[in-house]
C-alpha cells in the first residue's frame, strides 16, 4: 500500500469515528473524565523519567534498538490507556484505542526512520568532505612540501654559519637564534604534510605499547617540566597491539603535547592505559583550558587549530594514524577545567582500510 493509500485509510477511519457516537464518548472521555486525564498525565510523567536518563544511550543505539525501545514505551501508555478505559467502563471503546495505537506506533516508527536516514546522509557528506580535503592536502604534500624543503636546508646552513661568527652582536645572534627556531617549526609543518602524503603503512608488527608508553612519557618530561606541568602515569603491563611503532609515538606524541600546551598555567597530565575485553584503553588527561562544543565538533579538521601558531596537522594526522589502527576515540573537554582523550584501539592486529 503507498504512502497516500495509507493517508487516505486513516482519513476514512477519522471520518467513521468522529460520525459515530463512540468517538464522542471516547473524546469526552478524556477531557471530562478526571480519573482518566489523572491518569494519562501520571503515566506521561513516569515514561518521561527513564526516558531522560536513556536519551544518551538512546541516541547511540541502532536504528532497530531505537524502534524496540519506542515500542516498548509505547506499549507501556498502550496498556495503561487500556486499564484506564476498563475502570471507567469503557470497554466498547477497545477496537478504537487499538487502533489508535497501532496508527501512532507506524507514525512514530516512521519518524524515527525519516530523523535515522536525514542523519545517516549528514553523517556521509561530512565524511565525503572530509575525504576531500585530505586528498587535496596530500596532493598539495606531495607536490610542494620536496620544493620548499631543499631551499630551507640551505637557509638553515647559513644561518648556523652565521651563529657560529664571532663577529656578530648580541641582537645579531638573537634574530638569528628567532631565524633558526622559526625555520625548524616550518620544518615541523612540512614533515607534518609528507606524514599525511605518505602515511607510513608497512611496519606494522607486534607491539608491546606499555614499554613505548613509558619511553614517550619519560621523553616529554623535560619539556612538561619547563611549562610548570607534572605527568603522572598509570599504565598496565604486557598490553599488545599490532601497529607500527613510529606511528604510535607520533599519536601519543601530539596528544599529550597537546596536553601541555592546553596548561600554561601549568598542571597534572594523566597518561593511563589499561586492558577491557578486546580493546586497549589509552587516556590522555589535562587540567587545561578546555574546549567549547563547536570546537569540539571541529577537531581533526585540516587547518583548524585552537592554538594560535597551530596548523591543525597534528591532530589530524593522529586520527589518521588511529583510522588505521581501526581505534576510535571519545573526547570529553569543559571549559577551564580540561580535556580528556579516550583511546579506544582493538587487540586483534588491524585489517587494510
Amino acid at each position: 500500500m503507498s504512502v497516500f493509500g495509507i493517508i487516505s485509510y486513516i482519513m476514512a477511519i477519522g471520518r467513521q469515528l468522529k460520525c459515530g457516537k463512540l468517538y464522542k464518548g471516547f473524546i469526552s472521555s478524556f477531557f471530562y473524565y478526571d480519573d482518566y486525564t489523572f491518569v494519562m498525565m501520571l503515566n506521561y510523567a513516569i515514561i518521561s523519567i527513564p526516558f531522560y536518563y536513556l536519551r544518551d544511550w538512546y541516541k547511540q543505539s541502532s536504528l532497530s534498538r531505537k524502534l524496540s525501545i519506542a515500542f516498548l514505551f509505547y506499549l507501556v501508555i498502550s496498556i495503561t490507556r487500556f486499564i484506564a478505559i476498563y475502570n471507567l467502563n469503557r470497554s466498547d471503546h477497545f477496537f478504537y484505542l487499538l487502533l489508535f495505537s497501532i496508527i501512532s506506533y507506524i507514525s512514530l516508527a516512521f519518524v524515527i526512520y525519516l530523523i535515522e536516514i536525514n542523519e545517516l546522509q549528514l553523517f556521509f557528506m561530512q565524511r565525503l568532505q572530509h575525504a576531500e580535503k585530505l586528498n587535496s592536502i596530500s596532493q598539495l604534500a606531495a607536490s610542494v612540501a620536496h620544493e620548499i624543503r631543499n631551499p630551507m636546508t640551505t637557509i638553515r646552513g647559513f644561518m648556523q654559519l652565521l651563529r657560529d661568527s664571532k663577529n656578530l652582536t648580541p641582537d645579531h645572534n638573537m634574530f638569528v637564534g628567532i631565524s633558526l627556531d622559526e625555520l625548524n617549526r616550518t620544518q615541523t609543518i612540512i614533515d607534518d604534510f609528507l606524514s599525511l602524503a605518505r602515511p607510513n603503512t608497512n611496519e606494522n608488527q607486534m607491539v608491546n605499547i606499555s614499554i613505548l608508553l613509558r619511553e614517550i612519557t619519560d621523553f616529554m618530561r623535560p619539556y612538561a617540566m619547563i611549562s610548570g606541568t607534572e605527568i603522572l602515569t598509570e599504565i598496565n603491563d604486557h598490553l599488545m597491539i599490532k601497529c607500527s611503532p613510529h606511528e604510535f609515538k607520533q599519536l601519543i606524541l601530539n596528544l599529550m603535547k597537546n596536553g601541555i600546551e592546553a596548561m600554561p598555567k601549568g598542571g597534572q597530565l594523566k597518561v593511563k592505559a589499561t586492558s577491557e575485553g578486546p580493546s586497549i584503553i589509552i587516556i590522555i588527561q589535562d587540567e587545561g583550558i578546555g574546549l567549547t562544543e563547536s570546537q569540539l565538533k571541529r577537531l581533526g579538521q585540516p587547518y583548524y587549530s585552537t592554538k594560535s601558531r597551530g596548523t591543525g596537522l597534528g591532530l589530524l594526522i593522529s586520527y589518521d594514524i588511529l583510522k588505521r589502527m581501526q581505534g576510535k576515540v571519545r573526547i570529553d573537554s569543559k571549559e577551564n577545567v580540561g580535556t580528556k582523550f579516550m583511546l579506544i584501539i582493538p587487540k586483534q592486529p588491524p585489517y587494510p582500510m
